[in-house]
């Protein structure tokens, strides 16, 4: 049975993946002219993996195209929504269906 997923808008999570991603770099640099303390890098490294880890969940779906989500192997839910959209990390998603239904026969270079 299909289950429909609802993800956020993927615009918020890129902007705050963008600027916690630059401002743990660009705190990173500005330290290391100073004495930096084991405080202040950790906090520039965790704010670099915040960045990383959400851009990992932006997805963006076509038109007339969904996504299947997996997690750890478990079907989650299909996202029929198109845009730019933000799921968990950790969802795989595959995308090869169109909206209208199952995937079909694809044609090769042969035929």
């Amino acid at each position: 049975m299909e289950k429909i997923m609802k993800p956020m808008s993927g615009y918020l999570a890129l902007l705050l993946s963008l600027v916690s991603f630059l401002a743990g770099i660009i705190t990173l640099i500005a330290s290391s002219k100073q004495d930096p303390s084991a405080f202040l890098v950790t906090g520039c490294i965790l704010l670099i993996l915040l960045g990383i880890f959400l851009f990992k969940g932006v997805m963006v779906v076509n038109p007339n195209h969904s996504r299947v989500c997996v997690f750890f192997g478990k079907y989650v839910g299909t996202v029929k929504e198109n845009g730019l959209l933000w799921v968990n990390p950790f969802i795989h998603q595959f995308q090869d269906f169109p909206s209208g239904g199952k995937p079909g026969k694809r044609k090769t270079e042969s035929e």
